[in-house]
């Protein structure tokens, strides 16, 4: 699998991607844009956006991460390869399928070896997704990030891609409503609240 250099002639963003540049579409047309989004029968107040893929070009980091880290443990692994069985799975999921799929048991820093090759990536080649910005400064609704990436790792991304500004203090991951034990309405209530 071959994945266009950013911004390459004829690429297109993944499907994911799809409903972003629908809703600027959408946006883009209204001249006097309401609190809400309606999109026919369904209207919004409220856009929460994920990170990893949505705001920021991170997965293909991910990848290349996990792959070389692989690679160095004995496993001969590719980047697209890594795409193909983890691009959206949580950390402990990710071990998980490493474990059973290849009958391996990672060492008690595969993580810690991740994230640091990771966080390498991230400081020299991390990029927002083209036109994300424009389209979060015309959102007409309130808008927020949560996210199932640990706590360090989001800020890191959304900071070097100059987003979180843009979010702060609606930032929120998955880890800290599952250490408040918090229902996910909660979540929704929170966020229109303090709006």
């Amino acid at each position: 699998m071959n994945f266009p250099a950013r911004g390459t002639p004829g690429s297109r963003p993944p499907a994911d991607h799809r409903f972003l540049l629908d809703m600027e579409g959408i946006i883009s047309r209204r001249s006097n844009a309401p609190a809400s989004l309606d999109f026919g029968a369904m209207r919004y107040s409220l856009v929460i956006f994920d990170c990893d893929g949505v705001l920021i070009d991170s997965e293909i980091l991910s990848a290349e991460a996990t792959a070389q880290t692989l690679t160095r443990l004995g496993v001969p692994m590719t980047t697209e390869r890594c795409m193909r069985l983890f691009v959206g799975m949580t950390q402990a999921d990710v071990e998980n399928a490493i474990e059973r799929e290849f009958a391996l048991k990672l060492p008690a820093d595969f993580e810690q070896q991740t994230t640091a090759l990771l966080a390498q990536a991230y400081r020299d080649r991390l990029q927002p997704i083209d036109g994300v910005r424009e389209l979060i400064e015309r959102l007409p609704v309130p808008f927020c990030v949560a996210s199932n990436s640990l706590p360090a790792k989001l800020g890191l991304g959304l900071s070097l891609t100059n987003l979180f500004e843009l979010f702060y203090p609606h930032v929120y991951c998955a880890s800290w409503w599952r250490a408040a034990n918090l229902h996910p309405t909660s979540f929704s209530t929170h966020r229109a609240g303090s709006a």
